[in-house]
């Protein structure tokens, strides 16, 4: 008991000691230096002799590492209860997640019809700033040269006829050797052919619009919006009539029938040409000619007509895509094709009109990743 009162005693002196010393070294500078100096030799040389004492330095460097572990015990209690997170049911999360999104969707709303009515809404002071005379010349343009590229285009296809002619008759009475080999490489050659036509005629538009139409040299914000996406969209639509090719029955790669061919890809390219001219053509044009907010609502009205449009399609056509796949199933002797395709004529509906509803609330949510 005694050692133990000592050995508090010698700690109590020795951090006594540190303390003072620290206080002596933190004085103000109005104090003397003289008294200064008094103060810290005594100070120095204690903890001298108190540190040349192997029991007391001991001592010391023990009790210091005990207050700290201490200290860190403490600290860290805390933060480990803050790190154990709320455990919730799989209900509540599902629920606040719902929620989360419908308040997102919600405001995104809000903020579109906010921002569209303060378009409408003429404040004191504020001046249209739209220059009819511009307007009018640059809308002169610009029909001038949708007129150009597409009657290029049509040229094009019409030039091009015999040649998908010939390789649909190729494929279709080239004998049943290689029937599926050859038929991907007239698709193939017909889509490339495809491809050179919607490039040529893109080409076509941009020397125009370039040298012909406005300004020398110089190509229209406007002109360079429409080209852009009549390159994409066709190309797009080149592909869907790969798949689909209603007039040369010998360049379809689907095994459908020619009816059900025509409606598909005019479905598809109506879609298609509907949303990517308004997404990547109109949108930009209301965003710089008005504002971002008539963007956002021009990008909402163009995807609620597509989702509605195509949803329509979808529902009227479920049963006979049913069948028509059902019948497809009954073609095949391995069992797993079988299955893959009862389960796909069951559920396309269901998957296609998914993939409709995530597209619309991409579009609501990310306007710029609803392609």
């Amino acid at each position: 008991m005694v050692a133990c009162v000592r050995k508090t005693h010698v700690i109590a002196v020795c951090l006594g000691c540190v303390a003072w010393a620290v206080v002596a070294l933190a004085g103000t500078a109005q104090a003397q230096q003289e008294q200064a100096q008094q103060a810290q030799t005594p100070a120095y040389s204690t903890l001298a002799d108190m540190l040349e004492n192997e029991q007391t330095r001991n001592t010391l460097i023990q009790e210091l590492r005990r207050m700290a572990a201490d200290e860190g015990a403490a600290a860290s209690a805390p933060a480990a209860v803050a790190k154990q997170p709320e455990k919730l049911s799989l209900p509540r999360r599902l629920a606040d997640t719902v929620s989360d999104f419908a308040g997102e969707v919600g405001a995104r709303l809000t903020t579109i019809a906010a921002n569209l009515r303060g378009i409408f809404t003429s404040t004191a002071g504020t001046e249209a700033g739209i220059d009819v005379n511009v307007l009018g010349q640059g809308a002169l343009n610009l029909g001038l040269v949708v007129l150009a590229v597409v009657g290029a285009f049509f040229l094009f296809r019409l030039l091009a006829h015999p040649l998908f002619s010939r390789l649909s008759q190729w494929s279709r009475h080239g004998g049943d050797k290689s029937a599926l080999l050859r038929l991907l490489g007239v698709v193939l050659l017909a889509t490339a052919a495809d491809i050179l036509v919607v490039a040529l005629a893109y080409v076509t538009g941009n020397i125009l619009a370039t040298f012909a139409i406005g300004e020398a040299g110089a190509l229209n914000t406007h002109v360079a919006l429409f080209l852009n996406a009549f390159l994409l969209i066709e190309l797009l639509k080149a592909g869907i009539r790969m798949l689909f090719s209603s007039r040369y029955e010998g360049l379809r790669l689907l095994p459908i029938a020619t009816g059900d061919a025509v409606y598909w890809n005019r479905f598809l390219a109506r879609l298609a040409g509907f949303v990517g001219y308004g997404m990547l053509f109109a949108v930009p044009l209301a965003n710089q000619n008005l504002s971002f907010a008539a963007g956002q609502g021009v990008s909402l009205l163009i995807m609620l007509a597509a989702f509605i449009y195509a949803t329509t399609v979808v529902l009227k056509n479920r049963l006979k895509v049913r069948e028509g796949l059902s019948a497809q199933a009954q073609k095949f002797s391995m069992g797993t094709s079988q299955v893959l395709l009862r389960v796909a004529a069951r559920s396309w509906h269901v998957l296609a009109i998914a993939y409709l509803v995530m597209v619309l609330f991409v579009t609501l949510l990310r306007p710029a990743d609803a392609l």
